[in-house]
């Protein structure tokens, strides 16, 4: 899960900078830029430089720490993957040949890569009017002019369009019209991108009529031709020919006349509109040789059902229609009736196979047989036919029944197909799956028992927008993912349905803050908005507003696309202690760092007596008050409650308890000394208490002499 592993490593930094003096001997200097650029979650390399003494140079760290991820080896390579982000110092040391050392302090910003804000879908453009819509992005590094740089790099813009490397989309539209399809790439000043795919229409006229009926020598023809969108009246033309001799196409789309050779003809018909749009189509008419027969196309009968319903038509082809049937000879199954049209229909009452002959008679007295076939099996019956509503993105599944026949049934798609997503489970009848497209969908859905009978039953099916649904216990603390009571500035994550975009969208910040809005989702606590961490489709992490100290409940609803959920009522607790986890499981190895910087772990144990640094969440109110998801920057708010650890029972002295500095207000950093004389030594358990409140004894720390 992004979960919660990326966006809490995100949170931790070094809480302390050792101070080291070092000489500098003249003319030893480090010569690169002091102020280094890091891009979150991207491979990156960086060489420090140096010039005077004698080589060959070796670089350390001399004081303050990289941030996770990144390391610093003898040559002076600064590489590495981090997930942090934020300001951080450190002073590396270059020492030469001669034992001569020169340092320099370095910032590292770590940046958020750009992110293009714009939504994929443009909207229309249309031809002959000017356009312009300019593309947003956030995140990243701006560039000193404010302005980050712009590039299609797949696809092509519409016709008379152009992007201006400042993310401007302008210009005329230029025929013809449709839908194009583009990408366009985001540039920061660190050089690091985003890319996204858009979706421009361009309106004009559309010619939707697919093809064009055959005709026959000496026999009249008429065929409308049909357009929509532009600005009417249209003008109809034949661009390219020949069209099929003794036909003409009329001012209004209309291809009429008496063809007179016979032939297949391919022609390009355009269509303009008022403003001149155009649209082009190519068709292809066959004009027939005057018929010399006809034929049955119906080559078999699906079977009948006693007791059902049963309609089939027999069609045939040639001649000049319409044709006249009946049967000649042979009987029909009783309850089944033929019309001159061709159509069998009624309900069978008889079991049995009966055998008949149909004739068709065109209007030139053309006549044509077949024999048929009709199998009037023993009843099988569907009783489940009504289906509740389902939602895009949502698990759906519903149970249809059958009664009658010989089991086992064997359920298939019968006709139009099933719902996108949709599948039907051929042995147990489970109509499932997870919806992906919106609309009011018609299908029908055939049984079939061990004899061979079968019966049918056509269902609709709503799709519907998802509205945001909580799962099962669906509020969790964000460091120890148990569920109950909230906290005042307490990080918890939410799980459920329809709560996001499908791609995961990361913190955004605004004057130094987390938004309550991203990627078209908000969370509120009795109509208080919630500090967003990242939004998805079945997650979202947050921040509780500290407002809601004091109240002893609150009703959170999730809004996304303006759709909410129902509301789910939580209770306010003083506090809700979790310590955060290695591996972002709620139990384990703690996220902790040791007093020389590195992540505490079992390689790596930190001693009887020394400092660790724990990072927690929900202490509740603080001291100064906190202010919901703004970053500890002026100052570190401390929890208003008494802050107690112990380890493997053991009380251990807490040295510091609140903000984490520069992070954002609620990840509350612990810095705890180990009891010089602890009794056990490994994987000790852990527990943070804030007032009344304990966090699980699920988590621990390495100690090792």
């Amino acid at each position: 899960m992004f979960s919660n592993l990326k966006m809490r490593l995100a949170m931790f930094a070094v809480f302390s900078l050792a101070a080291v003096n070092a000489q500098s001997v003249e003319p030893l200097r480090i010569t690169s830029n002091t102020f280094v650029t890091v891009p979150q979650s991207t491979l990156f390399s960086f060489n420090i430089a140096a010039v005077g003494g004698r080589a060959p140079y070796t670089f350390s760290l001399q004081a303050g720490s990289l941030p996770f991820g990144l390391n610093l080896n003898p040559n002076g390579v600064l590489s590495g993957v981090t997930g942090l982000f934020g300001d951080f110092f450190a002073t590396v040391q270059v020492t030469d040949a001669d034992g001569q050392k020169a340092s320099s302090a370095f910032q590292i910003r770590i940046v958020l890569t750009p992110t293009i804000s714009t939504d994929s879908a443009l909207g229309a453009a249309r031809i002959g009017t000017p356009f312009q819509q300019t593309l947003q992005a956030s995140g990243g590094y701006l560039p000193v002019n404010g302005v980050f740089t712009w590039s299609v790099v797949s696809g092509a813009l519409p016709p008379g369009l152009s992007l201006t490397i400042g993310g401007t989309i302008q210009g005329t539209p230029l025929p013809p019209a449709g839908t194009y399809n583009f990408s366009i790439r985001v540039t920061d000043a660190a050089n690091n991108s985003a890319v996204k795919a858009f979706v421009l229409r361009v309106d004009g006229p559309i010619i939707i009529t697919d093809k064009l009926i055959s005709g026959q020598v000496n026999r009249p023809y008429v065929q409308g031709i049909v357009a929509l969108g532009g600005i009417g009246p249209y003008l109809w033309q034949v661009k390219t020919g020949p069209i099929p001799p003794g036909l003409s196409l009329t001012e209004t789309g209309v291809l009429i006349g008496t063809p007179f050779v016979p032939g297949i003809y391919t022609f390009d018909i355009r269509v303009s509109d008022s403003v001149g749009s155009y649209f082009d189509k190519t068709y292809t008419v066959n004009i027939d040789a005057f018929p010399t027969s006809i034929a049955i196309v119906t080559a078999t009968l699906p079977d009948a059902a006693v007791g059902f319903n049963y309609v089939q038509t027999i069609q045939a082809s040639g001649g000049s229609s319409p044709y006249l049937f009946s049967v000649s000879s042979g009987s029909l199954p009783p309850g089944i009736t033929f019309t001159s049209t061709g159509i069998l229909s009624g309900v069978p009452t008889t079991d049995g196979i009966y055998t008949f002959t149909v004739l068709a008679v065109d209007g030139f007295g053309l006549q044509a047989s077949r024999v048929f076939s009709l199998n009037s099996k023993g009843s099988i019956l569907i009783t489940k036919t009504d289906l509740v509503k389902g939602f895009v993105g949502a698990p759906y599944s519903q149970q249809l029944v059958a009664q009658g026949g010989t089991p086992p049934y064997v359920w298939t798609p019968f006709g139009a197909p099933l719902p996108p997503g949709l599948s039907i489970n051929q042995t147990s009848g489970v109509l499932s799956g997870t919806p992906t497209a919106l609309g009011d969908f018609f299908f029908a859905i055939q049984v079939s028992d061990s004899r061979g009978r079968a019966a049918q039953a056509n269902y609709a099916l709503t799709i519907a927008p998802l509205v945001p649904l909580f799962a099962d216990n669906g509020v969790l603390n964000g460091a120890s993912f148990k569920s109950g009571a909230i906290a005042p500035g307490e990080i918890v994550t939410l799980f459920g349905f329809g709560f996001g975009p499908a791609d995961l969208t990361g913190i955004q910040l605004q004057n130094n803050s987390a938004t309550t809005f991203l990627a078209s989702t908000r969370v509120l606590f009795d109509e208080l908005p919630a500090p967003l961490l990242f939004a998805a489709a079945n997650q979202i992490g947050l921040i509780v507003p500290y407002e809601v100290a004091g109240r002893t409940s609150v009703n959170v609803v999730v809004e996304y696309k303006a759709l909410r959920s129902p509301p789910v009522k939580l209770t306010v607790a003083s506090s809700a202690p979790g310590i955060f986890t290695a591996d972002s499981s709620g139990k384990g190895q703690a996220a902790a760092l040791n007093e020389n910087g590195f992540f505490n772990r079992r390689e790596a144990p930190a001693k009887p007596g020394s400092i660790i640094v724990l990072y927690a969440t929900g202490e509740g109110q603080t001291d100064p008050a906190g202010l919901s998801g703004r970053l500890a920057i002026d100052n570190y708010p401390k929890p208003l409650q008494p802050v107690t650890v112990t380890i493997a029972g053991q009380p251990a002295e807490v040295i510091y308890a609140g903000a984490a500095p520069n992070l954002i207000t609620g990840l509350m950093q612990v810095n705890v000394r180990i009891p010089p004389n602890i009794a056990t030594l490994g994987s000790l358990p852990v527990v943070l208490s804030v007032g009344g409140n304990s966090s699980p004894d699920l988590v621990t720390i390495s100690v090792a002499p």
